[in-house]
C-alpha cells in the first residue's frame, strides 16, 4: 500500500468502506487509527462494537479479540501514553476501567480480567486492553498473547454491558 498520508481523508474513508485498507494500513502510514476512527464516525470499529463514549474516553470491543469480551478503553484525545494524560482524565479512565472489569466478570462470567497497555511508536494512541480469563484457562502472562479470534457479536451481552456502563 502507498503511503496514505498522500491521500485525501475522503479517499481514505472510501478505501476503508470498500475494505481495501485496514487500521494496520493507517498505522503503517503514520496515521493514528484511533483518532481517524473517532473523526470519521467509528468507521473502523463500528457502532455495533461501541459500548460507551463521552467527552474524554471511548470503550469498545476489540475487533480481533484474544478472548470473548476483550475490551479497549481509550482516551478520545491523542496521548501517546499514560504519562501525558492530565490527572483528572486519568482518574476518569481508571475509575471507568475498574467498573468495566467488574461488569466483564459479571456479564461474561470471567474469573479474572487482565489489564494491559502497550503504547509504543510515533502514532501510538493510549489505550487500555481488558482481556477476560475464564475458569477453564490457565492463569498467567500467556493470556496477553493468546491467539486472536474473529469478533463474535452477542447482542444480549452487548446490551447488558452498555446498560451497566452508561
Amino acid at each position: 500500500m502507498k503511503n496514505l498520508k498522500n491521500y485525501a481523508e475522503n479517499e481514505i474513508v472510501r478505501l476503508i468502506q470498500e475494505k481495501w485498507i485496514t487500521e494496520d494500513d493507517l498505522y503503517e502510514s503514520g496515521i493514528c487509527p484511533v483518532c481517524f476512527n473517532q473523526a470519521h464516525n467509528h468507521i473502523l470499529y463500528g457502532h455495533d462494537m461501541l459500548l460507551y463514549e463521552d467527552d474524554d474516553l471511548v470503550c469498545f470491543f476489540d475487533k480481533h479479540p484474544r478472548a470473548e469480551g476483550h475490551l479497549v478503553i481509550s482516551s478520545k484525545k491523542h496521548f501517546s501514553d499514560l504519562s501525558e494524560i492530565d490527572s483528572d482524565v486519568c482518574q476518569r479512565i481508571i475509575s471507568f476501567t475498574q467498573k468495566a472489569m467488574l461488569y466483564l466478570k459479571r456479564v461474561y462470567n470471567a474469573e479474572s480480567v487482565y489489564l494491559c497497555s502497550i503504547s509504543d511508536g510515533s502514532v501510538s494512541h493510549f489505550q487500555l486492553q481488558l482481556i477476560p480469563r475464564y475458569h477453564y484457562e490457565k492463569s498467567g502472562s500467556d493470556n496477553f498473547v493468546k491467539h486472536r479470534k474473529p469478533y463474535s457479536e452477542d447482542m444480549e451481552k452487548i446490551m447488558k454491558m452498555r446498560s451497566l456502563l452508561s
